[in-house]
């Protein structure tokens, strides 16, 4: 479970750093719960400001720092690292990312059907993202054999 948002806390980079080892060493993980301010990892429109680091990345494009054990982050085209980190995860690994629907709405994170909904002027969802309930996250606690929460609950 990721509590912190992409930009503002080192839960996200961190979570992500920590899925890379987990994949390195042969095992899986099943889904990734984003939560809270967690949600704002899955929107399409979050940028980093420009001339400001990335608090919780001490990462470059594409180079990873000598104490970090993590994954080497790639920018997007949009010149950021997140959602794009995320769905290289899902991609390579066939993770679920599941957004829990009350955060995300909270945060502006809509999919289509939301977007329709409430008539929003666009969907913000990155792709590779699924709202979810919290139904679905006890699901994949249940078959799980572990849960690691990464961040602080508000």
């Amino acid at each position: 479970m990721v509590y912190g948002s992409p930009y503002s806390a080192e839960a996200s980079n961190s979570a992500c750093h920590f899925a890379n080892a987990v994949f390195k060493k042969g095992h899986r993980i099943n889904s990734i719960f984003f939560m809270h301010d967690g949600a704002l990892n899955a929107s399409a429109t979050v940028r980093n400001p420009q001339g400001k680091s990335n608090n919780q990345a001490s990462l470059k494009a594409g180079q990873a720092t000598n104490d970090s054990p993590g994954p080497q982050t790639h920018q997007s085209t949009c010149g950021h690292t997140f959602p794009h980190q995320w769905q290289r995860i899902r991609a390579q690994y066939n993770t679920e990312l599941l957004v829990c629907i009350g955060s995300a709405l909270r945060q502006g994170v809509i999919n289509e059907a939301e977007r329709e909904r409430h008539t929003a002027p666009c969907a913000t969802l990155a792709d590779g993202f699924e709202l979810s309930g919290l139904g679905t996250l006890f699901e994949s606690v249940i078959r799980s054999d572990r849960v690691i929460t990464f961040g602080a609950a508000p």
